[in-house]
């Protein structure tokens, strides 16, 4: 399975979710994932990635932003916002576009082996209220809804993520 494909389970979790909503796939690498949004049925795809993708046949559902995170323009806030596998670095304008959605979906893993996202990305996820917590194995699918007051209890995920990073600051 390769990272942007969804397990049969997530699928059939993500597909009455995703029907007819416009889907932001943040950190889109080779559009796999947002290919896979398509099949679930979304009204559009925004696929913003830094990088050029190298992709020169992008399917009419899918637009591709090729910008930095700071610099994409604003979702709407019943947009659903999707992360996959976010590298381990400061990704600056990111928490900022997904304070707006009321809707995140996470994709990834933090294991002995990888490390996914940052402090600020998981204090984000923090406090949003925890819809979904799916261990798929190869990955974790976390869905996140409106924004709490306070922080709440951290995932398994949430806290190895944390973990990690607290001890690279060290």
């Amino acid at each position: 399975m390769g990272w942007g494909e969804l397990t049969h389970e997530s699928r059939v979790l993500l597909r009455p979710v995703m029907q007819g909503h416009r889907v932001w796939d943040w950190g889109a690498g080779d559009l796999q994932l947002s290919r896979a949004l398509v099949k679930l049925g979304v009204r559009e795809v925004f696929a913003v990635d830094s990088k050029d993708i190298g992709v020169r046949r992008i399917p009419p559902k899918i637009q591709f932003i090729q910008t930095c995170f700071a610099d994409a323009p604003l979702p709407q806030p019943d947009d659903i916002s999707v992360v996959s596998w976010p590298p381990n670095y400061a990704l600056p304008g990111l928490v900022e576009r997904l304070e707006i959605t009321e809707l995140l979906i996470y994709l990834g893993l933090n294991d002995k082996y990888t490390t996914c996202g940052n402090e600020k990305l998981f204090q984000h996820f923090l406090r949003r209220d925890l819809l979904v917590y799916i261990n798929c194995g190869r990955d974790v699918l976390i869905m996140l809804g409106k924004k709490l007051k306070t922080p709440r209890f951290p995932t398994p995920e949430e806290a190895a993520a944390l973990e990690r990073c607290s001890l690279s600051l060290r």
